[in-house]
């Protein structure tokens, strides 16, 4: 809120929804959490165009105000890969600002330690390990112990979940894994193919329906053995490309539950 004018200012919004489109971003992924952390139902909006969150931000920002909820706002790029480091403290701050196109203090400040958020955009040709040894340059704090070494050792890497990794509506039911969204930031451009279960609905992604994009080959739920009649095989071969990930259905036996 803007104390001379009694209105809600919206300019620290805007200026960051510009900086993204300066370098690539097209559309932008929203999503709204509760004070405990927890995405509220109904508030999640996929693929929003720049012109639609400047015409809706004052009141996403004003609703989130009076409910004390947090709003989040992923880019999507087709150009560029945006690499999101969180964490990083003052020294590592200004060290990478000529490089960011963004950087945004998250915590601290007047005579406190400060950590801040800093964006860089990379071109999307870039070495695929790219991401990871800018995030260890940086000094950014692992989000999930040992995480890093089990998606970037691996020539193939494929992440293995429980849960959605996203929002996903499942009947009555919504499912979403909490941090997901922060998780997603973190794997971005780093793995090849995400696999999860769960309800036990089967679900296939391409990699440009995959919330907030970045994941090569897109991402794959299982089926209950129970009720489906075919299977999801995942065949990976080797070239001078690079790994390369495709799914086929194929069928198993007569369905249990039947």
């Amino acid at each position: 809120m803007n104390d001379r004018t009694g209105k809600f200012d919206i300019s620290k919004a805007l200026a960051m929804l510009s900086a993204f489109t300066s370098v690539g971003a097209r559309s932008f992924d929203v999503t709204v959490t509760d004070i405990e952390g927890g995405k509220v139902e109904g508030k999640y909006r996929a693929n929003r165009s720049f012109e639609e969150l400047r015409r809706t931000i004052d009141r996403t920002l004003q609703e989130a105000e009076r409910d004390r909820h947090n709003v989040i706002i992923r880019p999507r790029a087709t150009t560029t890969t945006l690499i999101q480091l969180d964490d990083v403290d003052t020294e590592k701050a200004e060290r990478i600002a000529p490089h960011a196109f963004l950087v945004i203090r998250t915590s601290g400040g007047q005579g406190t330690p400060s950590n801040h958020q800093a964006w860089v955009a990379v071109e999307k040709n870039a070495p695929p390990d790219f991401s990871r040894r800018l995030r260890k340059g940086a000094g950014e704090k692992p989000f999930a112990a040992g995480i890093d070494t089990v998606i970037f050792q691996n020539t193939v890497r494929i992440l293995f979940f429980h849960h959605h990794p996203w929002l996903r509506r499942i009947g009555n039911y919504l499912t979403y894994l909490t941090d997901g969204d922060r998780l997603m930031g973190i794997i971005y451009g780093n793995v090849h193919l995400i696999l999860f279960g769960h309800k036990h609905v089967r679900a296939a992604w391409t990699p440009q329906q995959v919330p907030g994009g970045g994941i090569r080959y897109g991402a794959a739920a299982a089926g209950s053995s129970r009720f489906e009649k075919d299977a999801i095989e995942i065949e990976i071969t080797l070239d001078r490309r690079g790994p390369i990930v495709n799914m086929n259905p194929v069928p198993i036996w007569e369905p249990l539950g039947r």
